[in-house]
């Protein structure tokens, strides 16, 4: 082995000495415990202010708690950045003039100690001088007392291997407390040796650890040595990760709730994933024997992301990411476990001092270890849950079970035969308009809504009074309206077909339910089975009934899928997206979605003409998307030739059916209504 060994530092290899030392010092001060505790304490009562100012506020407007939170964050983040800046600002100086980075230098092992030489001074030290040694990444730190100390780089060794022997040979000489490097795993041996940690030690050692989880929550660089590693820590961490969850919940839900043992493994979920991959990183990086360190630093660092996420997602929705589109919105979902990924990456490789030859190796291990894990089996569980309401769980359960309970199962055909016996003939001579609204999806009220809203509408301003059905599938109407299914719409057909004028009445069928990418209208309503409707049979059902002139409108996602199928000459096909879009508004609690309210409760208000309503609502629709930042649905419509023809004199009728009565209504005294 060479005895000389020659390098010049950088400057960001002075800065990471000289922070190490900072923190070595830091931890060797007897009130570091103590100091770490109130830390920890400060922050847990700062995130309590902020939590509980947050909750109040958000019953205000967004604007306002929008602005609260933004200046919560600053609070917080404006005096740590800048303590951050001020502090590398005030390292690099001392760097910079101490004169570490002028000249190349050269230590020299001797048989009595190390020489170290400069290009205008030299300087011995015997081995009984060197007060420790200390591995840092990328970088070997030979103490000459407990501040002083020499930095030797990787850049003065040929290869790994070379560094390993320098290694050895200097602890062959040296042996001090801080030697060897592995400092925090004889402490680890030593807690094994006596037993386990006891009483106030082991609750000094917790913030200690857990200080150092904050630092590489935010990924500041941690000290390895203030680890305080044992199974008592490891078990009092995978309890304290609970702590976030549990205040929430009895926070949010007061003293009334009770504990939820069902939600407690997806809580613990962190707790074997963060073993598994401590283990496969040390494994990786040949030091097996920091695992159980590595695993006390990963819990530590959950429990702090845990509570950022709690604290994110208990204001409104729309803050704090109201600013971003909301495709980019969608992934702060994803935020927490890319956090702790990328937190766990980044810690592992300088707690166990890998080389940037093993980043890539260390980077895919995290992500199969943890990533994966993390991103299929949810942690979101509530421990802390509201109390067990009955009425409300038997209202669920009626509802659920809606269609199953036996006397509406055999109430069903009723329901359809008296729905389809109030239609009646339309007049002769003029051409009537017969309306069928299905709504397919039983699980969301805004299709029944739609349904009922749309059906009020066309008695209203197209007199479908008697020549009007529904079709829904949705608890709150199964006893009164008959469901919805590719049966009961063929036999709805039929018989409007029976009763209207086929040369010269016009049907307006109009489907809302959702959609699926290979073009399917959902019929659901469990737990029956329905028959599928797609393109292709919507066209048999409609060519069985013999109608002839038919307006078709169906509000689904990827419902442009269906106009091929249904387009002739004396069809009006419209479609809320195109084949390959989404169609947006199926909220429960709206009453239209976003295609129904432009279309039929504006546009339709304002003319009886079914293209021309179209023409109207697509901008509003696109502008309403737009402000939503959602992708267009690029509604679609097709007319046929003989189809347009007739609409076109529906809607002069109806236009001038509309001015008779407005006529007739100003030229009745007030005196004689």
């Amino acid at each position: 082995m060479r005895t000389t060994f020659e390098y010049q530092l950088t400057e960001s290899e002075g800065l990471a000495a000289l922070k190490f030392n900072n923190a070595r010092l830091l931890r060797r001060s007897q009130n570091r415990a103590i100091t770490g505790l109130f830390s920890f304490l400060a922050f847990v009562v700062w995130f309590g202010l902020a939590y509980s100012i947050t909750i109040f506020a958000s019953a205000s407007s967004s604007q306002n708690v929008a602005w609260l939170f933004l200046l919560l964050a600053a609070a917080v983040i404006v005096p740590t950045v800048s303590r951050l800046v001020l502090n590398r600002a005030l390292l690099r100086n001392v760097v910079n003039e101490s004169g570490a980075l002028e000249a190349r230098r050269a230590i020299h092992i001797e048989a009595s100690g190390l020489r170290f030489s400069e290009p205008n001074s030299e300087s011995f030290v015997a081995w009984n001088g060197i007060h420790g040694i200390e591995e840092l990444s990328g970088q070997i730190l030979i103490y000459l007392n407990k501040v002083s100390f020499v930095s030797i780089p990787d850049s003065a060794f040929s290869s790994r291997e070379e560094r390993a022997e320098f290694l050895t040979e200097l602890r062959k000489h040296v042996t001090s407390p801080d030697s060897p490097s592995d400092a925090i795993y004889a402490e680890g041996m030593a807690a094994r040796a006596s037993g386990h940690e006891r009483g106030r030690q082991a609750w000094l050692n917790l913030p200690n650890n857990l200080w150092q989880g904050l630092r590489l929550s935010l990924f500041l660089r941690p000290n390895p040595t203030a680890l305080r590693m044992s199974w008592t820590q490891l078990v009092a961490l995978a309890a304290l990760g609970l702590a976030p969850s549990l205040i929430e919940g009895l926070l949010r839900i007061g003293p009334s709730g009770s504990f939820s043992w069902y939600a407690l493994p997806g809580a613990l979920f962190a707790l074997p994933v963060m073993v598994l991959a401590a283990w496969a990183l040390a494994l990786a990086a040949g030091r097996p024997r920091r695992t159980l360190a590595l695993v006390i630093a990963f819990l530590s660092l959950v429990i702090f992301i845990d509570i950022a996420q709690i604290a994110i997602s208990s204001v409104p929705d729309s803050i704090p990411f109201s600013i971003l589109p909301r495709h980019w919105s969608y992934l702060t979902y994803y935020l927490p476990s890319l956090w702790i990924v990328l937190a766990v990456a980044v810690g592992s490789v300088r707690l166990l001092g890998i080389h940037k030859r093993q980043w890539l190796t260390a980077a895919v291990i995290t992500v199969l270890t943890v990533g994966a894990p993390l991103s299929l089996v949810s942690r979101d569980g509530e421990l802390w849950v509201a109390p067990y309401d009955e009425a409300a769980q038997a209202e669920r359960q009626r509802e659920h079970m809606a269609l199953a309970a036996e006397d509406t199962f055999y109430l069903q055909p009723k329901l359809l035969e008296r729905e389809l016996a109030a239609l009646k003939p339309g007049r002769k001579g003029m051409p009537n308009l017969y309306f069928l609204g299905v709504a397919g999806y039983s699980s969301q009220d805004v299709f029944m809504k739609e349904v009922q809203s749309v059906s009020k509408l066309f008695m209203e301003r197209f007199d479908t009074a008697g020549h009007s059905a529904m079709l829904i599938n949705n608890a709150k109407t199964v006893t009164e309206i008959p469901i919805a299914s590719t049966t009961s719409l063929s036999a709805s057909l039929t018989r409007i077909a029976e009763i209207m004028d086929r040369n010269e009445d016009i049907l307006f069928l109009y489907l809302t339910s959702h959609g699926s990418k290979d073009h399917k209208f959902s019929l659901s309503f469990w737990p029956m089975q329905f028959n599928t409707l797609d393109p292709k049979r919507l066209r048999e059902i409609l060519d069985k009934s013999g109608i002839k002139h038919r307006v078709v409108v169906i509000s689904a996602c990827y419902a442009g899928g269906f106009i091929d199928a249904l387009k002739n000459d004396n069809t009006l096909v419209i479609a809320a997206a195109a084949p390959d879009k989404n169609s947006f508004g199926c909220s429960n609690e709206s009453d239209f979605t976003y295609f129904g309210k432009a279309y039929f409760d504006e546009a339709l208000r304002k003319t009886y003409s079914f293209v021309d309503a179209f023409e109207m609502a697509k901008p509003v629709i696109a502008e309403r998307e737009r402000k939503e930042d959602y992708a267009g649905s690029n509604p679609q419509i097709f007319v046929g030739e003989n189809i347009r023809q007739r609409l076109d004199e529906f809607a002069r009728a109806k236009q001038a059916a509309a001015s008779r009565a407005i006529v007739h209504t100003v030229a009745i005294d007030p005196r004689d209504r």
